[in-house]
């Protein structure tokens, strides 16, 4: 387990659900992330329990999705109502971020995680590459 995690989740007309989970670590160097630093920077706007925004247009860029293999499998939310049929693309290319992002994210959003970490259940991941090979 790591730190911190982004979860992007996707549905389609037809209510699927996919999602692309992004593990974070912290940066040997405490360097800040520069994804999370676009998002973060909005958090002024969170004054109160219950206080919401919504994000600006964030570049993904620096996020190198195109540059990562990726473990899939099917899964659940990981948050309520825990619904089952996701399909989980986990990138495995760990980012990073700082010190100091971690502590900002944790003085907003102050929460558990909502669920433990669950056991594979007979499940297959399986990995893709990026250049779209199938191991």
């Amino acid at each position: 387990q790591y730190p911190f995690e982004v979860h992007f989740v996707h549905a389609d007309k037809d209510k699927n659900l996919a999602v692309v989970g992004i593990f974070f670590d912290l940066d040997p160097h405490d360097k800040p992330n520069p994804f999370l630093t676009q998002v973060f920077s909005q958090f002024d706007q969170l004054t109160k329990p219950g206080d919401n925004f919504t994000l600006a247009a964030l570049d993904p860029s620096s996020l190198h999705v195109r540059n990562s293999n990726v473990f899939r499998y099917s899964g659940s939310l990981t948050m309520e109502p825990f619904t089952e049929g996701v399909e989980w693309n986990v990138l495995q290319k760990v980012h990073t971020l700082s010190k100091a992002q971690l502590k900002q994210w944790s003085n907003v959003i102050n929460l558990p995680n909502a669920r433990e970490l669950q056991a594979l259940n007979g499940r297959v991941v399986t990995l893709l590459t990026k250049d779209h090979s199938v191991c």
